[in-house]
């Protein structure tokens, strides 16, 4: 690392908090939540050919003296349990923490970032931090029941984020200033929009805290997403309307791409030339990258515009997600110029959707999050909440990049013999106990941002685990490798090979000194270690020799160049301030000094 990387990491906390305040600020969160809210109805029928739940199971999170509960939205109480599970039981020693709010988390409180004050008490496990991360329970999650005995709910995995409890499919005929809208339904048998007109409320939300929109209503009948349709997320009032809590635009989980890169030299053009020239608000873009074999690349036509043909119910791909900041006569402060953004993983899967009738992608983030003032919880985050919601989502007012990576090698299990490996469910379990650790500061109080770690440090912590653990277990496992040296061209050892190369890959892309970090080799052995304090020198020393890692768009770009090289196809899905017309913002991409 340089020079210039040196000044840049004294200055790094400032990149991401450039306005450095001792003023007490109001949040976003209770700007947001001292608006007039219309009376939801706890009993509501949905005609199925128009809504659809967005899960079997949905519900409230209730913070109790001791342990949660799940408020359904008939008003039935269960209370959630854990498993008596090895691995859970492991999960939740690693994630329990005592929580006391030191100094920094006072401040950070202060400062109008929402921190969880409730749950300043004894052995916090990860389930009561989600529950209690906001002033009030109002966290609604789905989750997958292991059993229901009575009123009681056993989960083996953390709830997901929602927002709303049914949705729609719809194109918004008019939009009014006063929230009324005008919708029409999309009809299966059509295929088109020609299915009933409903009234429903979409509100306008107020301005945040430094005056920012996070979604506008204004013209959005004419937003270039209105042709495809929108899904809308949220619940019926008392008087029969549907209220809009969150929308998403159809076309960005479609397998149908707008443009395809069908080499890897033309793919790498792609992520490091094209992925952020169009810049314009109210634009997307969907793009396939892939290497395709030369028999392939001369269908011509053919394999580049129907590359859906490629993808299957139930496929899996890693998302790398990546935002940029806001422009324009709103424009948010930067140092040096540099517009840092966020940087986080996620998981997606190929689903059908049943009121559009196709396969679509479904993606969930795992969002390692700092405290921040817009009550967004570290955790499993559905894209309709983290992205669509209308107050706290990003799709309105920030340029996005999710990456899709679908490789067999890192997505599908693998069976040598008896003995199973899954680098899916092990990343899974590596970001949860991250996410889960961020809930509560490490018992602090308070997640913050400092050089050795950020959202993109910790991410690229649990990938880089993921690795190790994985290839370390085969290493060490006599049985694999009698199965592996019986089978050398069994597709699975094909698979493994290609797993291994893409390891040591990433792994040299993630420790560019040639030194594992103190605190990531701890994590390979205990999972993930206990969040000590460093020291002005362990903490520069922790940046160096991850350095590549500090900056979102650095890491982003030089990581799916890397899947990319090694035989993943990429599903590139872009947007730039999606909705309707805001003149007082404009989209900036993320961005990294050249010599990262």
């Amino acid at each position: 690392m340089c020079l210039a990387g040196l000044i840049l990491w004294l200055f790094y906390p400032k990149l991401f908090y450039p306005v450095q305040t001792q003023t007490v600020r109001s949040s976003n969160y209770a700007i947001f939540r001292g608006q007039p809210q219309p009376e939801l109805a706890a009993q509501a029928t949905y005609d199925p050919q128009l809504f659809q739940p967005v899960a079997p199971w949905v519900g409230r999170l209730i913070l109790k003296d001791k342990g949660v509960e799940l408020e359904v939205p008939m008003g039935d109480r269960y209370q959630l349990q854990w498993p008596d599970d090895p691995q859970v039981n492991r999960y939740r020693q690693l994630t329990k923490r005592d929580v006391q709010f030191t100094a920094q988390a006072i401040a950070s409180q202060a400062s109008g970032n929402i921190n969880p004050e409730r749950l300043q008490r004894q052995a916090v496990d990860p389930l009561e931090s989600l529950a209690g991360a906001r002033p009030l329970d109002d966290v609604w999650v789905k989750l997958v029941p292991q059993r229901v005995e009575g009123s009681t709910i056993t989960i083996a995995t953390e709830p997901i984020q929602i927002a709303g409890t049914h949705y729609a499919l719809v194109q918004i005929v008019k939009s009014e200033a006063d929230g009324q809208s005008t919708v029409r339904h999309f009809n299966r048998a059509t295929g088109k929009f020609d299915g009933p007109f409903s009234r429903m409320i979409i509100p306008q939300v107020v301005p945040d805290r430094d005056g920012v929109l996070r979604f506008t209503t204004k013209g959005l009948e004419a937003s270039r997403s209105n042709q495809i349709g929108w899904y809308v997320y949220g619940r019926k009032t008392t008087t029969g309307e549907f209220l809009v809590q969150a929308i998403a635009p159809r076309q960005l989980f479609q397998l149908n791409p707008q443009a395809t890169f069908p080499t890897t030299e033309a793919g790498i053009r792609y992520i490091t030339k094209q992925t952020w020239e169009q810049s314009r608000q109210d634009t997307t873009q969907v793009a396939w990258l892939a290497n395709l074999p030369q028999s392939r690349q001369r269908l011509g036509d053919r394999a580049i515009i129907r590359p859906e043909s490629d993808w299957r119910l139930g496929d899996r791909a890693i998302v790398m997600h990546i935002f940029g900041g806001i422009g324009g006569a709103q424009a948010e402060p930067t140092t040096f110029g540099i517009v840092t953004g966020h940087f986080s993983y996620g998981l997606a899967e190929v689903i059908w959707e049943p009121l559009a009738a196709e396969l679509q992608w479904q993606i969930t983030y795992y969002q390692i999050y700092a405290h921040n003032p817009d009550g967004i919880i570290s955790g499993k985050i559905s894209w309709a909440e983290y992205m669509g919601n209308l107050e706290r989502g990003w799709l309105g007012n920030r340029p996005i990049a999710d990456i899709l990576i679908h490789l067999p090698a890192v997505t599908q299990d693998y069976d040598f013999g008896g003995t199973a490996l899954s680098p899916w469910d092990e990343f899974q379990t590596q970001l949860m106990v991250m996410m889960a650790r961020y809930r509560v500061g490490d018992g602090t109080g308070a997640a913050l941002v400092t050089p050795a770690t950020s959202c993109v440090q910790d991410s690229n912590q649990a990938l880089y685990v993921t690795i190790r653990k994985i290839t370390d277990q085969v290493a060490g496992s006599a049985q694999i490798q009698q199965w592996l040296a019986q089978n050398p061209n069994h597709p699975q050892t094909q698979r493994f090979n290609q797993l291994a190369i893409l390891g040591q890959a990433l792994e040299k892309e993630l420790e560019p000194l040639g030194i594992v970090r103190g605190d990531w080799q701890r994590s390979v052995q205990e999972v993930i270690g206990t969040g000590q304090k460093a020291s002005f020198l362990g903490e520069f020393m922790a940046a160096l020799t991850t350095w590549r890692t500090l900056l979102p768009r650095a890491a982003f770009d030089r990581l799916a160049k890397i899947f990319l090289g090694q035989g993943a196809q990429l599903w590139i899905i872009r947007t730039n301030q999606v909705g309707g017309t805001n003149p007082q913002i404009a989209p900036l991409p993320p961005t990294a000094p050249h010599f990262f």
